[in-house]
C-alpha cells in the first residue's frame, strides 16, 4: 500500500503496510490503483498554481513541486506570509502539503520529504538541521539504505561523519554530490515548468455525487488550479467547460461564458453555481473534468479617483453575465448602435 489518507490512518492504516494487514485493520477500507499520469497531472497543476508567486518553478516527481522565492520575497512581504499564502491555496486545491524553505533546492526538498514544515533563512542553518534528517532521504537505492543501517548510519549527520572516500567507493560519487548541493557546496541546475497555453484538469470523486452542490465543492478545487495558471501567464478567459463523466452513460457538459474576460474562483464559481442549479442529474457523477483555452491577454487596471466608468460598466456586464447563466444565452438581449448612411 503506497498511501492512506486520515480515515485510515486513524484505524492503524500505515503506507507500505500489506493489504491483508490493512483489510483486518480497516474491513471496509476502500483501495484504488494508483495512476501515475493523474498523479503527474495534480503536480502540473500546483506547479502551474505556484507560478503566480514566481516564474521559477519545478517538478521534483513522484510528488514535490519547487519554487524559488528569493526574488518575490519583497513583494509578498517575506517568507512567512508567503508561505502562508502558498499552504493556504494549496489547501484549497484539495491537497495537504508539508511546506519547507532552505537556501538550497536539495535541503529544502529533503526537509518537505520529510514532512518537516521549517523554514531556513541562512545557509550556515541547515546543516545542524538536515543532520537529524534520516538518511534514507539521501539515498534513493534500497540496497544502499539497507547498507547504511547495517553499518549502524541512520541519520544525515552520521552519514557526513564518515570518510567521503569511502562513501564514495560503497555508494558511489551521486551520493556525495547530492550532500554537497544540499549544503551549498555544488549548484542545482533545474527546468522550469512553463504554465500551458490551455487548461485542462480532471478529478476523480471520492464517492458518487447526485446533487450538484457535491460537483460544485469538487469544481471549486479546479477553479483554484485555473486560476493559478492563468495569473500566472497574464490572461483570462471568456468561458470555460465542465464535463461531469457518469458511470453508465454518456457524459453531461456544462458550459459557462463570460462577459469580459476573467479568472477569479470567486467570479467563475457563482456563475458555474447558477448552471448547476438547472441541470437534472440523471446519473450520479463519478468524476469532472475542467476545461479552458483560447486565453486572453489579461490587462489589469487602476480605479478612478472618483467615478469610474469603466468599473461601472464592469459591474453591468458581471450582472448580464450572471443572467446568461441562470436563463440561457438566448434570454438576454441589448441594444447596440449600427452605424448606417442615412440620418
Amino acid at each position: 500500500m503506497l498511501a492512506c489518507d486520515a480515515g485510515a490512518r486513524a484505524l492503524g492504516v500505515r503506507s507500505g503496510m500489506g493489504i491483508a494487514a490493512a483489510r483486518a485493520l480497516a474491513p471496509r477500507l476502500r483501495l484504488r490503483p494508483r495512476q501515475e499520469s493523474l498523479e503527474r497531472e495534480a503536480l502540473e497543476g500546483v506547479a502551474g498554481w505556484l507560478c503566480r508567486f514566481t516564474p521559477s518553478v519545478s517538478l521534483e516527481p513522484p510528488c514535490g513541486v519547487v519554487a524559488e522565492v528569493e526574488a518575490s520575497l519583497r513583494l509578498f512581504g517575506g517568507l512567512e506570509p508567503l508561505a502562508g499564502r502558498m499552504r493556504e491555496g494549496i489547501g484549497d486545491m484539495g491537497f495537504s502539503v508539508a511546506l519547507a524553505a532552505a537556501p538550497t533546492v536539495r535541503a529544502a526538498c529533503w526537509l518537505a520529504a520529510a514532512g518537516r514544515d521549517r523554514l531556513i533563512h541562512e545557509i550556515a542553518a541547515i546543516e545542524p538541521v538536515l543532520a537529524r534528517l534520516p538518511a534514507k532521504l539521501a539515498c534513493s537505492d534500497p540496497k544502499a539504505v539497507e547498507l547504511l543501517r547495517d553499518i549502524g548510519v541512520g541519520t544525515i549527520g552520521e552519514l557526513l561523519a564518515l570518510p567521503r572516500t569511502g562513501v564514495a567507493r560503497r555508494f558511489g560519487k551521486a551520493l556525495l554530490d547530492d550532500l554537497d548541493r544540499a549544503l551549498a557546496k555544488l549548484p542545482e541546475p533545474r527546468a522550469f515548468f512553463v504554465p500551458p497555453a490551455r487548461f485542462a484538469a480532471r478529478l476523480d470523486l471520492p464517492a458518487e455525487v447526485v446533487h450538484a452542490e457535491g460537483v460544485l465543492f469538487a469544481a471549486r478545487r479546479l477553479l483554484v488550479q485555473l486560476e493559478g495558471v492563468l495569473a500566472a501567464r497574464q490572461a483570462g478567459i471568456r468561458r470555460f467547460a465542465l464535463t461531469l463523466e457518469h458511470r453508465n452513460a454518456r457524459s453531461s457538459l456544462v458550459v459557462v461564458e463570460l462577459a469580459s474576460p476573467g479568472r477569479e474562483t470567486e467570479r467563475l464559481l457563482p456563475l458555474l453555481r447558477e448552471r448547476l442549479d438547472t441541470l437534472v442529474l440523471l446519473q450520479p457523477v463519478e468524476s469532472i473534468r475542467l476545461e479552458a483555452s483560447e486565453f486572453v491577454p489579461f490587462d489589469g487596471g487602476s480605479a478612478g479617483l472618483f467615478r469610474d466608468a469603466r468599473g461601472e460598466g464592469e459591474v453591468w456586464a458581471r450582472l448580464v453575465e450572471r443572467l446568461r447563466a441562470r436563463l440561457g444565452g438566448d434570454a438576454v438581449h441589448a441594444l447596440g448602435l449600427h452605424p448606417d448612411h442615412r440620418p
